[in-house]
């Protein structure tokens, strides 16, 4: 029992401090307890994430052992074929100049609209709706290419600087404006036949655009870049130089005011006699230059796409046709060639009728006895019938082939027609009779304005040439196109043709309309009835006169209807001016005039307008005394400001290459004051002296063809 109680008593006086300190020594011994198992759960976090980070690591280690080494070169070539590549830039195209280093056609770049449709998403609708009022284009068709997956689509090409600040002011996400090349002419209608078009890629189509492309659209070049994620091109080391590689420059022949002239002359006769077409040539007779090629209908090359196909062509050498009475001068020049005719002799013309086999030859006028200079005068068909019976199949076949008939002429246009002369072992008399006078064959209006150059210069055929040459982007000459010649008939025969010519203007002849006042003219018209229609087509006149002999009650028709139409001529004037001193040659055609169907009436004031004006602006001196009582015609259909004395400048002169040196267009000073004849000859760099005073009223050399290191004297007198 004691001892049980002793161990309480032992104890008791200690009581309150144990109790005290219990708390004490519990805390210390939770707290080395706890720190165990946090300490080991923060290790395991650390082990768990560095094993993750090895695996990861190990993971990625493993992906770039693959790409790297496994793979390396697969994924090498996708990487170098999706940045850096090979960017090859279009090259620009060349400009077409005229004889004066107009511009006729260029390129120019604009703007042009494309999206990225994924970008744009449900916004589409509204997008297309602002869009389509904008490029006038279709809203249905934009909104479908906008709604696609695709990450480009073109909305609308070669814009509008107008329509593209309006695009760009919209501000919509995923509508983009780049730069594009366009072909842009100028003078819109001016020579459209002439120079042609280009399409969307740049390759020419039509005209001197197609003809000269390979020139005019240079060669690609290539540079080693990168496309940003829109696919346009970022140049490291800056925009390259495209000098090298751009489209060469082509000069033409062809001279703009002259070509203005002339188409605005030609049109309104054709509007005025609401005729099928016409075209008109001006040509410099002692280079085969052509100054204008005109072509009615004509087209805007800016917009080709909305023009009527007929008017896309260039007829002056796509259009061979039936050149009529025009011919007769050909076929003089070759008789005389031939001696097979004395100038002072005179033609029985039969009284307006002669048969040949079975067909008859008639004259517009009966005649029965006339010279030579009357049948070109008189246009008779009889006469030159006789004069080519004299020549003979062969001789008169040689010599039109010598004047490039049945044969293209070689001017550099494509579609050219070389027209037909059938061998003449193939004639009958009948056939050398119509060719005589123009039928039974046919031929460009390019094709007689070379013939017709032959005459006017005394004998030698120039080729036609329509460029003058071609130039790199430097403006460099590259190619020169010189003169080609061969003599067709002699000096004489030739000057003797002129000289007849002459009468076709004068009172009595059948062109009285084409005399000019103060120049001499020597023309010739054509009247040429045009075959009826093609075999089908006669085939349903056939039917048709048939059915109305049915209805009638009569025998259908056995024979065909007549090979020419009744009611369907080409009314043509051929003509030099001026005639003593030959400078310019005109061809013009109207095909189908309705109302009046005759040369010298239809053709033959369209000759008078385009020669009056040219003559003003080439300064060439006149060489008839003008007669102040004789009122100047106005050519029908055309207003009072087409009737008053235009303001023409004078033709600029244009340097030319030669073996002789520099030679360049002398200037025609008369009726000029002493201080503008001193101004023009410093401005064209020549040594001009004066004498007198008042107008300039002689010149020597006179205006024409000169050497730049000629000096000029021009001689002034007092008004009166």
């Amino acid at each position: 029992m004691s001892t049980r109680a002793a161990k309480p008593r032992a104890a008791k006086p200690r009581a309150t401090k144990p109790r005290a300190a219990k708390p004490r020594a519990a805390k210390p011994r939770v707290a080395q307890d706890a720190a165990p198992d946090e300490d080991r759960w923060v290790r395991l976090r650390i082990r768990v994430a560095l094993g993750l980070f090895l695996l990861m690591l190990g993971a990625i280690g493993h992906r770039a052992y693959g790409l790297q080494l496994v793979q390396g070169e697969k994924y090498g070539r996708q990487a170098r074929k999706q940045t850096i590549r090979t960017l090859k830039l279009p090259p620009k195209r060349g400009a077409v100049l005229d004889r004066h280093n107009t511009r006729l056609a260029v390129s120019v770049d604009v703007p042009s609209v494309y999206a990225n449709p994924r970008q744009v998403g449900s916004a589409a609708p509204e997008v297309a709706r602002k869009l389509a009022a904008i490029l006038d284009a279709d809203r249905f068709l934009l909104e479908e290419r906008l709604s696609s997956k695709r990450y480009y689509a073109w909305i609308k090409r070669r814009i509008t600087p107008n329509q593209a600040r309006q695009v760009r002011k919209l501000g919509f996400e995923g509508i983009y404006l780049t730069r594009e090349t366009r072909r842009f002419y100028p003078n819109r209608r001016l020579a459209g036949s002439v120079i042609g078009f280009a399409g969307l890629d740049g390759r020419g189509l039509e005209g001197v655009e197609k003809h000269f492309d390979s020139w005019l659209r240079g060669s690609s070049s290539s540079i080693k870049g990168v496309r940003d994620a829109h696919g346009k091109p970022v140049y490291i080391d800056g925009r390259p130089d495209l000098t090298p590689s751009a489209g060469h420059i082509v000069v033409l022949t062809i001279d703009k005011k002259l070509q203005f002239i002339t188409e605005n002359a030609l049109r309104r006769t054709v509007e005025l006699y609401q005729a099928k077409g016409g075209t008109a040539v001006v040509m410099d007779p002692y280079s085969g230059d052509i100054l204008a090629l005109a072509s009615a209908p004509d087209f805007d090359p800016n917009n080709f796409g909305a023009s009527d196909p007929e008017a896309l062509r260039n007829r002056s050498v796509t259009d061979a046709y039936e050149p009529g009475s025009t011919m007769k001068v050909f076929t003089m020049a070759a008789a005389f060639q031939h001696r097979v005719v004395r100038l002072k002799e005179q033609i029985y013309c039969e009284n307006g009728m002669i048969e040949i086999g079975k067909h008859k030859i008639k004259d517009s006028h009966p005649h029965k006895w006339l010279s030579l200079t009357g049948c070109i005068k008189k246009s008779s068909n009889i006469c030159i019938t006789k004069v080519a019976q004299r020549l003979g199949k062969r001789r008169l076949y040689t010599a039109l082939r010598l004047f490039g008939f049945g044969h293209k002429s070689g001017v550099l246009l494509p579609g050219e027609r070389s027209g037909h002369l059938m061998p003449w072992r193939r004639w009958s008399q009948a056939k050398l009779s119509n060719v005589s006078f123009g039928q039974g064959m046919t031929a460009t209006s390019v094709q007689l304005a070379a013939a017709l150059g032959a005459l006017a210069n005394g004998g030698m055929l120039y080729r036609p040439r329509i460029a003058l040459e071609i130039r790199d982007a430097t403006g460099r000459p590259v190619v020169q196109y010189r003169k080609r010649r061969r003599r067709v008939v002699s000096g004489a025969s030739a000057r003797r043709v002129i000289q007849m010519m002459r009468t076709v203007v004068e009172k009595g002849g059948t062109g009285e309309e084409a005399a000019l006042d103060g120049y001499s003219v020597a023309g010739k018209t054509g009247t040429a009835q045009k075959v009826a229609a093609t075999s089908a087509k006669r085939a349903k006149a056939l039917a048709e006169a048939a059915a109305r002999a049915a209805q009638n009650g009569k025998p259908p028709p056995k024979k065909k209807p007549s090979g020419y139409a009744d009611d369907l001529y080409l009314a043509s004037f051929i003509g030099v001016v001026p005639a003593s001193r030959p400078r310019l040659v005109i061809v013009v055609t109207v095909d189908e005039p309705k109302d009046r169907y005759y040369g010298g009436e239809v053709a033959g004031p369209v000759f008078r307008e385009i020669a009056e004006q040219a003559m003003r602006y080439l300064g060439v001196p006149r060489d008839l005394t003008p007669d102040p009582k004789k009122k100047r015609r106005a050519v029908k259909g055309a207003s009072a400001a087409d009737v008053r004395e235009p303001t023409v400048e004078p033709a600029p002169a244009l340097p030319v290459s030669t073996p002789g040196g520099p030679r360049f267009t002398m200037p025609n000073f008369t009726g000029m004051s002493m201080a503008a004849v001193l101004r023009r000859a410093r401005k064209l760099g020549l040594q001009c002296r004066v004498t007198g005073t008042g107008h300039a009223v002689r010149q020597h050399p006179a205006p024409g063809a000169a050497s730049r290191k000629t000096r000029c004297r021009v001689i002034f007198a007092p008004p009166g």
